[in-house]
């Protein structure tokens, strides 16, 4: 199912869950229909063993900050922070190291943020003079209750106007 490349943490969790080599195996009863954990399968299955401090986590290396903020720039692309509510989880004192560090913008309209974070971030944004995207997280069948589009920003001219800031700020 990788093609020939790495078998990312989605295809693991989607084979172990839907094999039916685990048919009769209790642990994947959960993901299975009617399960508990069926709700969205793939990706609870990876959350509940691959995600951080979980039996079959796999430590993976990451670009420093200021790397991927310049491979990003050296694109042509605007570097973004995706859904700082669930990505910063509470801390806040790491936005302004991440401003310093070339994020030029903030995922404020996200599936992951109520009204109340999203304002929050919509305020840091206008306050920082940052950029303002937005982004449902849709990743298929690995999180299978996120609807495709659905980040919170319905007003058309709201995404005319996000668009073109977007568009004016990876030009600089």
């Amino acid at each position: 199912q990788a093609g020939g490349g790495r078998p990312t943490e989605e295809i693991v969790a989607r084979v172990a869950v839907n094999s039916p080599r685990n048919d009769g195996n209790r642990l994947i009863f959960p993901y299975r229909d009617g399960g508990g954990r069926s709700s969205m399968p793939v990706f609870n299955f990876f959350y509940d063993y691959m995600a951080p401090g979980r039996p079959a986590f796999v430590l993976r290396g990451y670009l420093p900050l200021e790397e991927a903020v310049g491979l990003v720039k050296s694109t042509g692309g605007l570097p973004v922070l995706a859904h700082p509510g669930q990505n910063l989880r509470g801390r806040m004192d790491l936005l302004p190291q991440m401003i310093d560090c070339g994020i030029r913008g903030l995922e404020a309209y996200s599936s992951y943020h109520d009204e109340q974070t999203r304002a929050e971030f919509l305020g840091i944004a206008e306050r920082e003079g940052l950029a303002v995207s937005c982004g449902s997280d849709f990743h298929g069948s690995l999180k299978g209750r996120i609807e495709l589009g659905g980040h919170g920003c319905s007003d058309l001219s709201e995404i005319q106007s996000i668009m073109e800031r977007l568009e004016s700020e990876a030009g600089r």
